[in-house]
């Protein structure tokens, strides 16, 4: 399926099948009238063979043969119109979509072999994983809709944000591993001081078995802003998400038997999960350095070439995936596209973070202290007045699409992993028009 047939399909209102969607999901399916054209047939995953009750969400597994871990042709059965079986020197030549993972393949290297399109096949190996985000200010039902169209153009992730006073990020995960079939999906993050390490570890694994392995869960310990909407203190972040992060790895591999300052936890899940890669959220030295010891990836802020070289420093090595966390506004018009970031721009800049960072950054101390003081007296009409052009630089993209594509490969070349962008949110056709914008820009 070419670029452009993945942009068409984007608009189609077809996500996750009638016989499993939750009451009053009715614009998740296909509707009526409509001449959408033949669905894909989706196939079962091989990595699922030997599961009681058949491949993912109860279709049957295909039998394995001589021919495991080699993509089976997309055909009915009885062979092809009688023509024999295909050989095995012929190559597949379903689109790439449609093409499944080869048995055997888990872990970060499946989820990047899950790209789509045939340009993206054609992708150097210094590739960063292009991810976007979903908001949760929506009805849950349209956001898994908007994440079945971030993968139909092309996308390889959807990250959702865990936030108190929007809708619930695990029930939105749910609908969106049913809605998907390819993407990684992931929490950026979620904290355990707003639900408990042992119901993040049944959560994760929840959803990984309704993704069938595609879930990666990022845990942050909290903003500044806890304490004044919540009346939770800050305390001990490294300390609490270090037990955190424990509990999760131990309940995901047996029992576990931990008594933290903060978190305890003695017990087992009472059913068997596959274990789920742990990503931390991290700015500062130590937490960084935390995430080097204990981490599958780091999600972190900050563009400039300084500061990357500073996240892999403090990282200590290689084997953490790096994520780079940004804000994109995609247009022509910078200084317009810069005036539509400063007010999704201004708590990166002016939230908690070490001061040393600061100079990291690129930025000036005395306008990150202003910045930082009119955020804590409440007045944000002021604070945003006070985000500069280099605040909007260092943690998002704002121009033409060549910039973008600019900043993507220099990226890639300094050895980022992953990117997660962000875009402008709106309804859903407004939402769907910023990600193919984005699409038309990146993948």
């Amino acid at each position: 399926m070419d670029r452009e047939h993945r942009r068409a399909a984007a608009a189609r209102p077809r996500g996750v099948p009638e016989d499993r969607r939750a009451a009053g999901a009715r614009h998740l399916h296909r509707q009526p009238g409509l001449d959408l054209g033949p669905r894909p047939r989706r196939r079962a995953d091989r990595r699922t063979a030997g599961r009681r009750g058949g491949g993912p969400r109860g279709r049957p597994l295909p039998r394995r043969g001589g021919r495991a871990g080699r993509p089976r042709p997309h055909a009915r059965r009885g062979g092809r119109g009688g023509r024999g079986p295909r050989p095995r020197h012929q190559p597949d030549q379903r689109p790439a979509r449609l093409r499944r993972i080869p048995a055997g393949r888990t872990g970060r290297s499946a989820h990047r072999s899950a790209h789509t399109g045939a340009h993206r096949s054609a992708r150097k190996e210094e590739h960063v994983k292009t991810t976007a985000t979903v908001r949760l200010d929506r009805p849950i039902t349209e956001a898994a809709e908007l994440a079945r169209r971030a993968e139909d153009l092309g996308f390889d992730g959807v990250w959702v944000a865990d936030h108190y006073f929007h809708r619930d990020a695990t029930g939105a995960l749910a609908l969106m591993a049913a809605a998907t079939e390819r993407v990684t999906l992931g929490t950026a993050v979620v904290s355990p001081l707003l639900r408990h390490p042992a119901l993040l570890a049944g959560a994760a694994a929840t959803i990984n078995e309704i993704s069938d392995g595609r879930f990666v869960l990022g845990i942050g310990a909290g903003g500044y802003e806890f304490a004044a909407e919540l009346g939770i203190p800050p305390r001990r972040p490294l300390g609490l998400t270090a037990e955190a992060v424990r509990i999760v790895r131990e309940l995901h591999t047996g029992r576990a038997d931990v008594t933290g300052e903060t978190f305890t936890t003695r017990g087992e899940l009472r059913f068997t999960p596959v274990p789920t890669p742990v990503y931390l959220a991290g700015r500062g030295p130590k937490m960084l350095a935390l995430a080097g010891e204990i981490g599958d990836g780091v999600i972190t802020h900050g563009l400039s070439g300084r500061h990357i070289d500073y996240v892999k420093e403090k990282l200590g090595g290689p084997g953490t995936a790096v994520v780079l966390m940004l804000d994109v506004e995609v247009d022509r018009d910078r200084a317009r596209a810069l005036d539509a970031l400063r007010p999704r721009c201004m708590a990166m800049a002016g939230g908690s973070y070490a001061d040393e960072l600061i100079e990291v950054y690129g930025l000036d101390p005395a306008e990150i202290g202003a910045l930082r003081a009119a955020l804590r007296s409440g007045d944000r009409a002021a604070a945003g007045r006070l985000v500069t052009d280099q605040m909007v630089d260092a943690f998002g993209i704002a121009g033409p699409p060549e910039l973008l594509r600019d900043r993507l490969a220099e990226f890639a070349a300094a050895g980022i992993d992953e990117v997660i962008l962000s875009v402008g949110g709106g309804d859903l056709d407004a939402s769907t028009g910023h990600l193919t914008e984005l699409a038309k820009a990146v993948l």
